[in-house]
């Protein structure tokens, strides 16, 4: 776990930033957190790191520069 903060506004009690090595160990904390009895729902956000987003922009001007996705807006 990277941090934990209480919220006292807002639809979240808590907010929890954490770091796993593979995508599905978060399920596995989701599961044994409603496994307690105490946990009811969560909200996942999965955060990267700037090189990672530079190369999903990279990937989307080269889809968008071949023709493969239309950015007009009915």
């Amino acid at each position: 776990m990277e941090t934990y903060h209480v919220t006292t506004t807002g639809s979240s009690n808590a907010v929890l930033v954490y770091r796993f090595p593979k995508n599905h160990d978060v399920q596995t904390l989701v599961y044994a957190l409603m496994a307690s009895g105490s946990y009811a729902a969560q909200t996942t956000t999965k955060l990267m790191r700037w090189s990672d987003a530079a190369m999903s922009l990279r990937a989307a001007r080269n889809l968008y520069n071949r023709g493969g996705v239309s950015c007009k807006i009915n």
